[in-house]
């Protein structure tokens, strides 16, 4: 389980956009990869996905069947919340691919706040993330404390 805290120098709205839209996310991040889009309202505020996550060398992919909810006003009026979570890999509408490992996210939660720098004027966002991820199957322990030294101190309060 993790919990962070950032600030991300975008408006609200391009922050949304880049994390739910999964069209406008594949032209940026270059990890994740075979995106499926399984159910999603027209306003994007709750879904079923499926992506996959390159894996450095010597560890196999990973992959996700998940759920997100978007909820706008929540907690408090101007905030955005998020939750996702897995979906059972047996459900029939996902099957495990070979050479994937299922991870499973038992809660991904973020709480996004638009705000005004008071100096510039330009709109930002303080970003809350609650995480706890098993990412299953074998890693070899120097990449896990490669990828936990890679994380900013400053995330965390």
């Amino acid at each position: 389980m993790m919990k962070a805290m950032t600030r991300v120098n975008a408006p609200l709205d391009a922050l949304i956009e880049n994390a739910i839209n999964f069209k406008v996310r594949a032209l940026w991040d270059k990890v994740l990869y075979d995106f499926r889009v399984f159910e999603m309202t027209s306003d994007r505020t709750a879904g079923r996905v499926y992506y996959s996550f390159k894996s450095p060398m010597g560890v196999t992919d990973r992959d996700f069947y998940l759920q997100q909810l978007v909820r706008y006003d929540s907690p408090r009026p101007g905030c955005v919340s998020m939750h996702i979570s897995s979906l059972p890999p047996d459900d029939g509408e996902m099957p495990q691919i070979p050479k994937r490992v299922r991870a499973t996210m038992h809660i991904v939660g973020f709480i996004m706040e638009p705000k005004v720098d008071a100096v510039t004027r330009e709109d930002y966002c303080d970003v809350f993330m609650l995480t706890s991820v098993d990412i299953n199957g074998l890693v070899p322990k120097w990449i896990v404390n490669m990828g936990s030294s890679s994380v900013p101190r400053s995330w965390f309060k």
